[in-house]
């Protein structure tokens, strides 16, 4: 403690508003910038895992279109209730049923290929981000791991959170966003 800080027996703190607040404020900031990487970096590091990526984006892509297919094929089907007499009803409408079945194996193939494209493209991403990272912290001095950023708690919330968001651009949420 300082005797400068002390006023009338009293321990004078310093403001929010004081300057060496919003230098220690300034400094935190810096330190919590953080670069993010390009995806075209993400994209290079997937490297044989980017064709499946694009088979799970295609797969995806596939399957979301479906869903407004079949809203204009039901549309069909009731507006023939109203306009087809009852006698040609089943006949007109077996046409649209077989397109629904096609559908449904359109959507079957669809989620394969974003199940097996996907989870591969980010579990191989993930994998090959943990390995890079744990073997660059075991390159690392033994005195870096003193430092109070550097605890073992510390670094593998950080390797977690940081591998879970980089799966998430190539894994499955991926699919949901190309649907």
């Amino acid at each position: 403690m300082d005797l400068s800080q002390l006023e009338n027996g009293k321990l004078n703190q310093p403001d929010d508003d004081s300057p060496d607040a919003d230098e220690d404020k300034e400094e935190e900031e810096e330190e919590e910038k953080i670069p993010a990487a390009p995806m075209s970096t993400i994209w290079k590091f997937l490297g044989r895992d980017t064709l499946f990526a694009v088979m799970g984006m295609i797969g995806s892509a596939a399957v979301g279109a479906l869903s407004p297919c079949e809203s204009i094929l039901t549309a069909q089907i009731v507006t023939n209730f109203y306009v087809v007499p009852a006698d040609e009803i089943v006949e007109v409408n077996k046409v649209i049923i077989y397109q629904f079945l096609y559908f449904a194996l359109g959507s079957i193939v669809g989620n394969l290929l974003i199940g097996i494209g996907l989870s591969r493209s980010g579990s191989n991403l993930g994998k090959k981000m943990r390995n890079n990272a744990f073997s660059s912290m075991l390159d690392r001095s033994m005195g870096w791991y003193d430092d109070a950023e550097h605890t073992t708690g510390e670094l593998t919330t950080l390797l977690s959170a940081d591998v879970e968001a980089v799966e998430s651009l190539t894994g499955l949420p991926l699919g949901f966003r190309v649907r």
